[in-house]
C-alpha cells in the first residue's frame, strides 16, 4: 500500500469507531422546557398494590389543584392487590380526572386490581408486549393469597368484584361484558358484526341476538368460558381498552404535546413507605394500645403503659392519615372517646353514661379510620365493613385477655416484683400486697363480721385497701370508686378480700390511734374521719 493511500484514509479515523454508518454523532438535543406552561404532574406505580400509593394520588391531586397541570399521567406495571384499597386509588383516579386529564401508561403489565386502575383514567396506552386483565377475586387474609375451595364462598365474591368492575367500566364508558371477563372465568366475550358495525359482547348477548331472530357475524371469541380475559396489546385496541401505544413515556409526552412542559413526578417519602410497611397488619397497633390500656388500669400510676398506649393510637391514626382513610373528623372523634373514658373513671366513677358514650366514639373513630366510607354501598364495601368490625371486636376480646395474662406472669418474675408495687397511700389497685395477700391476709379478713365499719386507706379504684379495727385489708367497692379516707361498712368477703360500701353519713375517727399502729394516711387533717369508733 502506497503512502498516498494510507494519507487518504487518516479521515476515516477521525469518525469515532462506535458510530454506525449513517448514524448521526451529535445527540438528539432533549424539547426545551419552559416552566411557564403548566405542569404534567407522573406517578409511577409498580408492584403489588401499596397503601403508599393513596398518599401519592393525594399529593397528586393538591399539585394538580394548585398549579393546574395540564394532566396526570399514571405509570402502571402491578399485578394486582387488594379489592378495597383498589376501589380507594379508583375513586381517587375519578376525582383526579374531573379536574384534569388523566393518562395510564401500561408499561408491561396491568393486571387483576392494575386494569381496574387503568379503567379509572381517561384514556389508556400501552407499551408495546404489555398486557391487562385476569382479575380472579382470591381471598388473602393478611395479604396472604390462599384458593377459595368453596363454590359458594368463590361466587359470593366474584359476583361482588364482577358488580363493582362492571359499574366501573360504565362510569368510565368502556365495554361492561370486557370489565366482567376479567373477574368472572365463566364469561365469555366476542367480536360481531351486525348489520356492517362491529360491536363487542357477552356469549349471553350473543345468544340473545341469535333468539331475537338476528344474524350477528362472529369475527372473533376473545375470551372462552373457562378463561380469565387477558388483553395484548392489540386486543385491548380492539374492545376499546386501549388508544394507542408509546414506546417510551418521552414519545408519549410528544404525541399528547406536553414534550415542552415541565414534569413533575411525585415520589413516595418516607412517611408513605413506612405506611407501606405497616401494611394489613396496622391492627397489630390497636393491640397493642388496649394491651397497654388494660396494663394501665391494673397498675396505675407507672406512666410508661399510658404512654404507649397514646403512641400506638396516633401512630395507627397516623397511618391511616397517610393513605387517605383518617381525617381529622376521626382522629377528634378518638380523642373525644379517650376524654370522655377518662372522665368516667376519674372524675364521674359510676354513672356509666359518659364511660359508655366515650368507648361508643372511640370505636366509631377508629372503624371510620379503617375505611373510606360511612356506611357500605357496595358488595366490596361491605365485605370490609364486616371485616374491619370483626377485627374491632377480636380486639376488644383478645387484648384484655392478652393483658391480664402477661400481667399475671410478670408480676411473677423478679423484674415484675421490683416494677409492680403493692397499694401505697397514693393509690390503690387490684394487686395488693398487704393484709389480703397470702393465708395470713385471707386469716385477718375472715374475722370480720358484716356490717363491720371502717374507711379507705387507700383510693378503691374499684379495689384498694380498706382499715378495719386498726388492721388494713384487701377490698373491693360495689359502688364505684372511692377516695382515701372514705367511710365503709362491710357487706361480705368475697374470695381474700372484703365487698364494701361507702357509708357517707358515717365516718370513723381515732385515726390517729391507727397510725400509731403503723397505718399512715394520706388525707389532710381537715380530710381525716372522724366521729364513732371503729368498727361500730
Amino acid at each position: 500500500m502506497s503512502w498516498t493511500k494510507f494519507w487518504g484514509l487518516l479521515p476515516l479515523l477521525a469518525v469515532p469507531i462506535w458510530q454506525e454508518p449513517g448514524q448521526d454523532s451529535a445527540k438528539p438535543e432533549a424539547p426545551a422546557v419552559d416552566e411557564a406552561l403548566p405542569p404534567v404532574v407522573v406517578v409511577r406505580f409498580e408492584g403489588t398494590l401499596q397503601e403508599a400509593w393513596a398518599s401519592m394520588l393525594r399529593r397528586a391531586e393538591t399539585v394538580i389543584q394548585q398549579q393546574g397541570a395540564a394532566g396526570l399521567l399514571m405509570e402502571l406495571d402491578t399485578p394486582g392487590g387488594q379489592m378495597d384499597l383498589m376501589v380507594r386509588l379508583g375513586d381517587q383516579l375519578m376525582a383526579i380526572g374531573e379536574e384534569t386529564e388523566t393518562v395510564a401508561y401500561v408499561t408491561r403489565n396491568a393486571m387483576s386490581a392494575g386494569a381496574y386502575l387503568a379503567m379509572a383514567c381517561q384514556q389508556i396506552w400501552m407499551a408495546p408486549g404489555a398486557s391487562m386483565g385476569s382479575s380472579m377475586p382470591i381471598a388473602a387474609p393478611g395479604g396472604i393469597p390462599i384458593p377459595i375451595q368453596d363454590e359458594d364462598i368463590r361466587e359470593k365474591m366474584v359476583s361482588g368484584a364482577r358488580a363493582q368492575f362492571r359499574s366501573f367500566a360504565e362510569r368510565t364508558g368502556r365495554n361492561p361484558a370486557v370489565a366482567e371477563a376479567f373477574v368472572d372465568n365463566q364469561m365469555e366475550v366476542k367480536r360481531i358484526s351486525l348489520y356492517g358495525e362491529e360491536r363487542v359482547v357477552s356469549g349471553k348477548g350473543y345468544e340473545d341476538l341469535l333468539q331475537q331472530g338476528e344474524q350477528p357475524r362472529l369475527l372473533e371469541t376473545i375470551c372462552k368460558r373457562g378463561e380469565l380475559l387477558a388483553l395484548d396489546v392489540e386486543q385491548a385496541k380492539r374492545v376499546g381498552y386501549c388508544n394507542d401505544t408509546a414506546s417510551s413515556r418521552t414519545e408519549l409526552l410528544e404525541l399528547f404535546g406536553w414534550q415542552n412542559h415541565p414534569v413533575l413526578e411525585i415520589e413516595s417519602t418516607w412517611s408513605e413507605r413506612l405506611a407501606s410497611t405497616i401494611g394489613g397488619f396496622s391492627w397489630l397497633l390497636l393491640l397493642g394500645a388496649l394491651f397497654c390500656l388494660v396494663v394501665a388500669f391494673n397498675v396505675p400510676g407507672l406512666g410508661v403503659p399510658e404512654l404507649l398506649a397514646v403512641a400506638l393510637l396516633a401512630l395507627f391514626l397516623f397511618h391511616g392519615y397517610l393513605i387517605a382513610l383518617a381525617e381529622w373528623t376521626e382522629v377528634l372523634m378518638v380523642i373525644g372517646g379517650l376524654i370522655l373514658i377518662a372522665l368516667e373513671i376519674f372524675v364521674f366513677p359510676g354513672t356509666l353514661f359518659a364511660g359508655i358514650a366515650g368507648a361508643l366514639l372511640l370505636a366509631a373513630g377508629l372503624l371510620l379510620s379503617m375505611q373510606s366510607f360511612a356506611l357500605p354501598r357496595n358488595p366490596v364495601e361491605m365485605t370490609t365493613f364486616r371485616n374491619n368490625l370483626l377485627i374491632l371486636l377480636g380486639l376488644a376480646v383478645v387484648a384484655p385477655l392478652l393483658a391480664i395474662t402477661a400481667f399475671r406472669k410478670i408480676t411473677k418474675t423478679p423484674l415484675g416484683r421490683h416494677m409492680v408495687v403493692g397499694p401505697t397511700q397514693d393509690f390503690g389497685g387490684p394487686i395488693q400486697q398487704r393484709g389480703g395477700m397470702g393465708a395470713s391476709g385471707e386469716a385477718e379478713s375472715s374475722k370480720v363480721a358484716e356490717g363491720a365499719r371502717g374507711y379507705c386507706r387507700t383510693p378503691l379504684r374499684p379495689s384498694g385497701t380498706v382499715v378495719v379495727d386498726g388492721v388494713p385489708l384487701d377490698a373491693m367497692s360495689t359502688g364505684g370508686f372511692l377516695e382515701a379516707g372514705q367511710a365503709i361498712q362491710v357487706l361480705r368477703r368475697q374470695g381474700g378480700s372484703l365487698l364494701v360500701a361507702a357509708v357517707p353519713d358515717r365516718v370513723a375517727e381515732d385515726v390517729a390511734e391507727l397510725d400509731q399502729n403503723g397505718v399512715q394516711s394520706s388525707e389532710p387533717e381537715t380530710n381525716r374521719p372522724n366521729g364513732g369508733e371503729l368498727g361500730t
